[in-house]
């Protein structure tokens, strides 16, 4: 039975150690296990900018023009709502 132990904790390490120091193997694990349980949430980009009356926009392309604007990471796991001071 300590055998059968040590043998699970050596795999448990090596494991880890690949995970932790090989890139493709992170790669797989945060693209497909993780993606595929639902854990990991999906990420897409938009385009952040102002419009002639100041109000920000968020769009799915840039805007027309010379219209200066900032590509932005929308997650779908993020809330857009900040936090109340109460909670910060």
């Amino acid at each position: 039975m300590k055998s059968f132990m040590t043998l699970i904790f050596l795999l448990i390490v090596v494991s880890a150690a690949a995970y932790f120091f090989n890139g493709d193997v992170r790669k797989f694990v945060d693209n497909q296990l993780i993606y595929d349980t639902g854990i990991k949430s999906h990420v897409s980009y938009g385009y952040k900018w102002q419009d002639e009356n100041g109000a920000w926009q968020l769009t799915q392309q840039p805007p027309a023009g010379d219209i200066p604007y900032e590509k932005v990471e929308v997650r779908d796991d993020w809330n857009v709502m900040d936090l109340p001071d109460r909670l910060k």
